[in-house]
Order: C-alpha cells, then sequence, then structure tokens
C-alpha cells in the first residue's frame, strides 16, 4: 500500500523502495554461499585430507572473501540479463549460453599452460581464473598459474578486486536503470 501510494504521489522515496529491490535479492544469497563454503571447507578436515593450516586462517578466509565478493559482483550481470529478457527460463538458458563458457575457457579446471596459444590468452585474462589462481593461492594449494606471465595472473588478489568492481560500477547501476524503466510500462 506504502509503494502505491508513492507512485501516485510520486514522491522521491518511491525511487529509493524501488531501487532497494534489487541489491536486497542480490544480498539475500549470501547466507546460503557463506554456509556452502564453510561447509565445504569443514569436510576438507575429514581424515585424509589436507584442510587449511591454523597459521594460514586469514589467507583463507581472505580467499572466501573473494570468492563471495566476485560471485556477489557477478550476480548482477544476471540481474541485468533478467531485466532484458522477457521470462526466467530464457535467461536462465541463455545464461549458460554465455557464462558457462567463461568457466571452461579458464584455468579453473585445466591449467592454461597446455592450452592453444589463442586459448590461453583468453583464459588468463578471464576473470574467472583470476578467482581460481586467486583462491589457490590463497588457499594454500598448488597454483601453476604463478608461473604465466599474464598480468592478472601475476596479480591475482588486484584482478579480482578489480574485475568485481568493474562488474559493480556496470551492472549494478544498469540493473537498477532496468527495473525503474521496466516497472514504469
Amino acid at each position: 500500500m506504502f509503494v502505491a501510494g508513492a507512485r501516485t504521489a510520486g514522491g522521491p522515496h518511491y525511487w529509493g523502495v524501488r531501487s532497494a529491490c534489487w541489491p536486497g535479492r542480490t544480498r539475500c544469497g549470501w547466507p546460503g554461499a557463506i554456509e556452502q563454503a564453510v561447509e565445504a571447507e569443514l569436510k576438507s578436515f575429514i581424515p585424509g585430507t589436507r584442510g587449511i593450516r591454523i597459521d594460514a586462517l586469514a589467507e583463507a578466509l581472505a580467499g572466501f572473501g573473494l570468492a563471495l565478493l566476485f560471485g556477489y559482483a557477478f550476480t548482477w550481470a544476471g540481474v541485468c540479463l533478467t531485466m532484458v529478457l522477457r521470462s526466467v527460463e530464457v535467461a536462465q538458458q541463455l545464461g549458460f549460453i554465455i557464462f558457462l563458457p567463461l568457466t571452461f575457457i579458464s584455468n579453473a579446471f585445466v591449467p592454461t599452460q597446455g592450452m592453444p596459444a589463442w586459448l590461453r590468452a583468453v583464459a588468463d585474462r578471464n576473470p574467472f581464473s583470476a578467482v581460481a589462481a586467486a583462491c589457490r593461492q590463497l588457499f594454500g594449494n598448488p597454483n601453476l598459474s604463478a608461473l604465466v606471465q599474464a598480468w592478472p595472473m601475476q596479480h591475482r588478489e588486484l584482478a579480482v578486486l578489480l574485475w568485481s568492481a568493474v562488474l559493480l560500477v556496470v551492472f549494478a547501476p544498469l540493473a537498477v536503470h532496468l527495473y525503474r524503466r521496466k516497472s514504469l510500462t
């Protein structure tokens, strides 16, 4: 009722209410993501697995933080995609077509040194490669990406922060703009 009254009144508070929808929605997934990250890390303490060293706890927390930050920033690209398309099903299918290849053309699954030169150049600059390399490094795992001379692989953590900032600066305001424009029609 408040929002309906604000819309007819055209008050300035109306835009704040509508603009808060997507930031709130994108943040509501954080508790589940944090829970899954903690659960995965606790499972690594099962006998026979390595787990994290106590002296490297701060680095591991930084790795979790970088992964969560990038995931949050990347969520805004999905929000924009959803606002442009007509249905959730189409957005999900197109999201797989666009975003899934980004994960496979990265160092998340295989080292980029074995890729053809043209694919390696793309993979070494892929934001998912930076996230995977930064998390490997911060979790204390072997990181073959440290041998790659591309700037994002030499400055992994900074690359993740920059990619996250770019994604947030571009897609968060765009998503809010698209939401406002779509809700007016």
